[in-house]
């Protein structure tokens, strides 16, 4: 009882602490829906010309990539490697709430905040036409696959590395890098063969193509199955990984 007593606060502690960093947290609420609304833009201002394309189709799994990997990456590791920079972490050894509450709870809120960002994001893409209702479930549980991988890549690296600065922009370098190779931002189709024949078997490559699947979206890849194996596969060697790996104070 002791314990569950402790969650309650340690949830509000994490939510405050959350949004402390006031130009992150907007920034990662916004972007997607930035970029969604720029692609949107395009397509309504080329509509009529010909041979004008189309980028309709990528709005909405682009703002889910982006809500998925803004909260599990940048928002995670930077935050996480600051509080064992700044040593909060050793300082809980001393009282009683266990290091593990304290982590349950700050990947808790971190999950919420971005449950929340692709309900909103599935629903703006129902309103706007950009996705058949009889498909919202789908892709619903595909995000939450991709954002449970990414926060255990947030993790990993938040839990490894020594410092904060280091950890927030090597997050938001992974996130872009991802975004780029996904095929979510740049089509495919103007890539070389090579260079798409190697990218396709990244992960997050594979989370983006399992997007487009959940939407029966044309510009799908690679088999359904396939591509939730690998992804499976790789969330769980990231999580065996961060939780082997984490270190609770910077040496």
């Amino acid at each position: 009882m002791t314990q569950k007593r402790h969650l309650s606060p340690l949830l509000e502690l994490q939510t405050r602490e959350l949004i402390r960093n006031t130009s992150y947290f907007i920034f990662v609420i916004i972007f997607p829906f930035a970029m969604a609304g720029m692609f949107l833009l395009m397509s309504e201002m080329m509509k009529g010309q010909a041979d004008a394309p189309d980028f309709s189709p990528f709005v909405m799994p682009m703002a889910l990539f982006l809500a998925v990997t803004g909260t599990a990456l940048t928002m995670t590791a930077g935050p996480l490697a600051e509080v064992r920079q700044s040593g909060a972490l050793r300082v809980l050894s001393t009282t009683p709430i266990r290091k593990a509450d304290y982590l349950m709870t700050y990947l808790a809120v971190r999950f919420i905040m971005a449950t929340v960002q692709i309900i909103a994001i599935v629903g703006a893409s129902v309103l706007l036409n950009l996705l058949p209702l009889r498909d919202v479930g789908r892709v619903f549980v595909v995000s939450l696959l991709g954002l449970v991988m990414f926060l255990a890549l947030g993790y990993l690296m938040g839990g490894r590395l020594s410092s904060s600065q280091l950890a927030t922009n090597l997050g938001t370098l992974v996130q872009l890098l991802a975004l780029f190779l996904s095929g979510l931002a740049i089509p495919f189709a103007i890539l070389p063969d090579w260079l798409t024949n190697v990218i396709r078997w990244i992960p997050s490559t594979l989370f983006g193509d399992l997007i487009f699947w959940a939407s029966k979206n044309p510009l799908q890849q690679t088999g359904a199955m396939l591509s939730t194996s690998i992804v499976l596969a790789v969330t769980v060697l990231l999580v065996f990984l961060a939780v082997r790996s984490f270190k609770w104070d910077v040496e």
